[in-house]
């Protein structure tokens, strides 16, 4: 049986945060605006920051695979920007390709879309056009394309994806 827990992070979870984010970027480099070698120097004060900047939420998973304890196995971030009244942006998600189709990025996704409602905003988001895994976890949590893109300095192309308050229950997992 497999148990995952999500909850916004903390002071505290400053270490956990910021491992996870560098695992994030060693794994999947393409998905993110930002390299591993560019954060993985990066001083205590910048990861403080970072966590009261936005709504970070970190996903734990346990099961026969983890172990018995629950093991910090993702991250989402969604940044309440003040000047923005009507939107909140999903700046980051990611979950341990050992914990992926378990269900902790529907479960992060619910807990992004919980803090975008409670601030009575639509979530918006840019992803790079050819990770198609992520494209779909999105459609699959009601994310449509707006039609806005935009180039990275690598060349890469990044599409804008938007999803107003509503639902909120995680759809089955797939």
């Amino acid at each position: 049986m497999t148990r995952i827990e999500v909850h916004r992070a903390v002071p505290g979870d400053v270490a956990v945060m910021r491992d996870l984010r560098l695992r994030a970027l060693r794994d999947a480099p393409e998905a993110f605006a930002s390299t591993f070698e560019l954060e993985r120097h990066l001083p205590a004060e910048y990861w403080r920051a970072r966590l009261l900047a936005a709504d970070t939420f970190l996903c734990r998973l346990g099961s026969e695979a983890w172990g018995s304890e629950l093991a910090p196995v993702g991250l989402v971030v969604v940044q309440i920007a003040p000047g923005l009244a009507e939107e909140a942006k999903l700046v980051s998600l990611w979950v341990d390709p050992g914990a992926r189709r378990l269900g902790a990025a529907d479960t992060l996704m619910a807990a992004a879309l919980t803090s975008a409602t409670a601030h009575g905003r639509h979530l918006k988001l840019y992803v790079v056009e050819t990770n198609v895994a992520a494209r779909r976890l999105y459609e699959r949590h009601g994310f449509v394309r707006t039609g806005a893109e935009q180039r990275l300095d690598d060349g890469r192309i990044e599409v804008e994806m938007t999803r107003g308050p509503g639902r909120l229950e995680a759809p089955a997992s797939g």
